[in-house]
Parts: structure tokens; C-alpha cells; sequence
């Protein structure tokens, strides 16, 4: 297996993983928005713990999209 292969599944596993965190922290977060758990603060950490998950997601994204274009 060539180097760029394996970078290629690699990065594909961090995009496929990142992509299943992003659609359960976004079920969790309308599931509590629905019930009414959520105040002021709560609010506020759910929405930082999304902006992490989805920066990280996005971030995953860009490396695979890097390693398909390099030239290894």
C-alpha cells in the first residue's frame, strides 16, 4: 500500500467519524432544545461543544481534500 493510500484512508476515517459526531451533537442538542432542558448557559456550552465538533469536522475535511491533491 503506497503512502498516500494510506493517508487517504486515514483522513477518510476522521471525515466519516467527524461527519457521525456533527449529526449526534446536533440530535442531542435539538433533542434538549425540544424538551425545554435547555437555559441560558446550557445553551451556551451546547453551542461551543457544536462550534468544536463542527470546526474539527471541517478541519478533517480540508486534510483529506490536501492529501487527494498532494503529489506523495
Amino acid at each position: 500500500m503506497k503512502e498516500k493510500t494510506a493517508l487517504l484512508i486515514m483522513d477518510g476515517y476522521q471525515v466519516a467519524l467527524g461527519a457521525i459526531m456533527l449529526v449526534l451533537v446536533t440530535s442531542w442538542i435539538g433533542f434538549h432544545l425540544f424538551a425545554g432542558h435547555f437555559n441560558i448557559p446550557g445553551f451556551a456550552v451546547a453551542a461551543f461543544v457544536w462550534y468544536i465538533v463542527y470546526s474539527l469536522t471541517m478541519s478533517s475535511i480540508r486534510d483529506y481534500k490536501k492529501t487527494k491533491h498532494s503529489n506523495i
